[in-house]
């Protein structure tokens, strides 16, 4: 191999031609003149089965290939695959716990090919499947998550237009003007599934040093950037029903008065009335746990007519992004609880073991 083609390594948002790509993937191969290094969109590496590196656009006359801001890729197979295909039956089935599917986006795939002028790709990383569409074959629809995804600007400004996105052409993940358009609200949310148990319901024999500060830094973290986008949300919401005055009288609570209140905002209905809500946000889905302090409980059941639970899920916190839904009343017609620490108070009808050894130890110190 001539010095000239020394194998790139591989990088995210660094640029690679085809050849480039099939040298770090196939390392004992020449690059091709024809095949799928050289003109397919899929790939397979010669490492484990089931691994697969993706060589595609976003701009497309034939596919319907968009890019979401939190990363998520839709993307369109090629027209010879269906359900049947091996191919499909592994992307379906994919696990990036296992596998690798390799992403590589070119700016205006199919101009280039046209003008044979040499195409450069992005290397986006690595993708984590998500669903695809059952009704749809020649081609199979796909979305996948980017994993790890944070495009610089430049990476996002080479691989436009997304037409679908055009947010992202300034690199606003999302618009700061915008934040209320992050969060989707989501009312008819399904209770857990009989039979599921939650991660706290099952006992684990294994010690595991935990962090607790720098836990509790990170919740309080992610806790108040989901109360900022419920307060905007708030605001937007009595805008748009005509209450521009109530908008502007909502208070965050949890800032001015701490956490003691039961509540995080203090927003107002339609009607003038008053509406305390406590905001619980998580990074995971929309049945995660939840946690709640006895006197968040008590508040609800007191305020239930003026008090609602407001639920941020899948949070993302470096795009600020996230879904939504809303509980009103008492918390515990929502919720089902389990206690999970208890305050501990001194019983004064029994002496300390530790202090009958005290005494017994020093009574037989004296003469």
């Amino acid at each position: 191999m001539t010095p000239e083609h020394k194998i790139k390594p591989l990088k995210r948002y660094e640029t690679y031609t085809r050849d480039d790509i099939q040298r770090i993937f196939k390392p004992n191969e020449e690059p091709s003149k024809g095949g799928p290094w050289a003109m397919s969109g899929i790939a397979k590496p010669s490492r484990a089965k089931g691994d697969y590196v993706f060589m595609t656009s976003l701009e497309s006359e034939r596919y319907i290939n968009s890019l979401k801001p939190d990363g998520v890729l839709t993307w369109d197979s090629q027209d010879r695959h269906d359900f049947t295909s091996p191919y499909i039956k592994d992307f379906i089935g994919h696990d990036h716990h296992k596998n690798n599917i390799h992403l590589f986006l070119c700016q205006n795939y199919e101009e280039s090919y046209k003008k044979s002028i040499k195409q450069r790709f992005f290397y986006m990383g690595k993708l984590a499947y998500i669903n695809h569409k059952p009704t749809k074959t020649n081609p199979v629809s796909f979305q996948w998550q980017i994993l790890n995804f944070n495009p610089p600007k430049e990476v996002l400004a080479a691989i436009e237009p997304f037409p679908n996105h055009p947010d992202l052409n300034d690199n606003n993940l999302p618009p700061q003007s915008s934040t209320v358009q992050n969060i989707l609200v989501l009312e008819d949310i399904s209770p857990r599934p009989q039979g599921h148990t939650s991660q706290n319901s099952n006992t684990v024999n294994r010690a595991v040093k935990i962090d607790y500060d720098a836990r509790n830094k990170a919740n309080r973290i992610i806790g108040l950037q989901g109360e900022k986008l419920v307060l905007e949300y708030e605001r937007d919401r009595l805008t748009k029903a005509g209450q521009p005055e109530l908008a502007q009288k909502i208070t965050h609570t949890s800032m001015l008065e701490g956490d003691g209140t039961g509540f995080d905002i203090h927003s107002y209905k339609e009607n003038g009335d008053p509406l305390y809500i406590e905001v619980k946000t998580t990074k995971g889905g929309p049945h995660a746990d939840i946690y709640i302090t006895i006197n968040e409980q008590a508040f609800s059941e007191r305020e239930s007519a003026n008090y609602a639970m407001y639920r941020v899920y899948d949070f993302n916190p470096t795009l600020n992004t996230g879904k939504l839904y809303i509980r009103h009343g008492n918390i515990s017609d929502h919720f089902g609880f389990t206690p999970l620490t208890f305050s501990g108070t001194l019983k004064s009808s029994k002496t300390p073991r530790s202090e009958l050894n005290v005494s017994t130890a020093q009574a037989g110190l004296r003469p």
